[in-house]
């Protein structure tokens, strides 16, 4: 037993470094004896080491954007940090162009791939990371007729919304519709080309810009309503616009951002003229309330003097008849456009009108379905749901809509016949034959309730000619289509009169 401890005590010494001499027992180096430990120990306390968080370091990750560190374990636990400093714990990229490294953090810098590799001594754990490039949000500048030609090259069989750029395009404001939501019409400076503003504000957020961390990769329009017509913008204003570019099955669109702060004033506005002409200025005068200086869209209004003898006949404002304003048959107002002609024609107040004839020339129509007001021999009419393709003045029943023309103001003199022609090449097809087309009404006023005439079309007949029954005098007249299906063209609907 004595001989077990003494063999104990004497490693111990050893160990030391405890030597003796005589009674006395004295201490070797000791920082030497340091150094060698430390070295045993970096080699063999640690028997483990891993990388905690590889699922979130190689999950999808875009050059540029945060981050990311690494979390280690080991056995035993260690302090990464302190290791670091000491230089015991290492953390390396095979690519520091692709990802670089500062301690823990990794930094994603380019598209490409890369390995991190952590050591410990001989311990060793890595992670292979793939880096996707970012495409980031442009913003450029494009001319109106660029915008156009981008939408060319889109796919025009469905909507497509370039929503990798924010153009900046300058032009002049036009055709603006009076809602909240700012559509109109941009021009160029010489008004021969435009794309539509297919909502429009005047708050930068109606563009929402994505990012990829720090990166804006993405733009949406999100329309805030809160555009007002002569506040944000009007007619003829020149204006810049940040905006995303659409093309709607092939139809150049452009929605965003007016920034009223680039908007250009009034030296550089469009503004319009107006002129006016008579047929003869012996018979009466005409002037616009203004001729210059005018926007699109502004009110007009036009004043006739007719010589004594003479009244207003026609009245045409743009190639179209306009009716005298209610109160004053010698004042018209109308909205101003790019071009302002009026043409005013007087006539004898004393000449008696024996016939009157209403066809596409006399009646204001649509090109397409809809409503409109003429003046003839100073009489107004209103059309309701009726149109001019070029065949005649067009009428159907369609959507319980059924179209009609009627005067609202008295003839000159009671109705004495009615001579109605339709279109033989457009305008009745055999399969009407029998079919009520028409019903004309007439009366003493607008009721048009003292006869109504139904026309049957009879298979060969395309004029028709209705003579009052009665003694009614009748000075209001109405025509209205019938039929349930398909549409009839008509040339003319001549009203003879009653003249003593």
């Amino acid at each position: 037993m004595k001989k077990s401890l003494l063999l104990i005590v004497s490693a111990l010494a050893l160990s030391f470094g405890l030597t003796s001499c005589g009674n006395k027992t004295s201490v070797a180096s000791v920082s030497s004896v340091a150094s060698v430990s430390s070295e045993v120990s970096s080699q063999s306390i640690y028997t483990a080491l891993a990388i905690t968080n590889k699922t979130a370091l190689t999950a999808e990750w875009y050059a540029g954007t945060a981050d990311r560190a690494i979390t280690l374990s080991g056995t035993p636990e260690f302090n990464p940090s302190a290791l670091l400093l000491s230089g015991e714990l290492t953390v390396t990229s095979s690519d520091t162009a692709v990802v670089s490294v500062a301690g823990l953090v990794l930094t994603a810098k380019a598209a490409g791939s890369a390995t991190v590799t952590v050591k410990l001594g001989s311990l060793t754990d890595t992670v292979d990371l793939t880096i996707k490039g970012v495409e980031p949000l442009t913003r450029k500048e494009a001319s109106i007729s660029e915008l156009i030609s981008l939408v060319g090259e889109m796919d025009s069989t469905k909507e497509v919304t370039d929503d990798k750029t924010i153009y900046t395009v300058t032009g002049y404001a036009a055709d603006i519709q009076n809602n909240k939501y700012g559509d109109f019409n941009l021009y160029t400076d010489d008004y021969k080309t435009s794309i539509i503003v297919y909502g429009s504000s005047s708050t930068a957020s109606c563009l929402t810009v994505s990012k990829t961390g720090d990166v804006e990769t993405s733009v949406a329009f999100s329309n805030p309503g809160d555009f007002v017509y002569g506040t944000t913008i009007h007619e003829g204003d020149k204006v810049t616009l940040s905006v995303v570019l659409k093309g709607f099955k092939g139809k150049p669109e452009i929605l965003g951002w007016i920034d009223t702060s680039k908007t250009v004033l009034s030296s550089e506005n469009k503004t319009m003229t107006a002129s006016v002409s008579v047929d003869d200025a012996a018979h009466g005068s005409a002037s616009f309330s203004k001729t210059e200086g005018l926007y699109v869209g502004e009110e007009l209004t036009l004043t006739c003097v007719p010589a004594t003898g003479y009244k207003v006949d026609t009245m045409k404002f743009n190639g179209k008849s306009l009716t005298a304003d209610e109160g004053d048959v010698n004042k018209f107002t109308m909205v101003a456009s790019y071009v302002n002609v009026a043409e005013v024609t007087f006539a004898s107040s004393t000449a008696v009108l024996t016939s009157m004839t209403l066809d596409v020339n006399s009646l204001s129509l649509p090109t397409s379905y809809g409503d409109g007001t003429s003046a003839i021999s100073g009489v107004s009419w209103n059309t309701y749901q009726t149109a001019n393709y070029g065949t005649g003045i067009q009428m159907r029943y369609k959507d319980s809509k059924a179209s009609k023309f009627y005067n609202t103001t008295a003839l000159p003199n009671p109705i004495e016949s009615v001579v109605l022609t339709f279109n033989k090449k457009q305008g009745i097809t055999k399969t009407e034959t029998g079919k009520s087309l028409l019903n004309v009404k007439i009366g003493n006023d607008t009721t048009v309730s003292a006869e109504t005439y139904e026309q049957i079309f009879d298979g060969t007949s395309y004029t028709y000619t209705f003579t009052p029954k009665t003694e009614a005098l009748a000075t209001y007249i109405s025509f209205e289509h019938t039929t349930v299906s398909g549409a009839i063209y008509i040339d003319s609907a001549v009203i003879n009169f009653k003249v003593a």
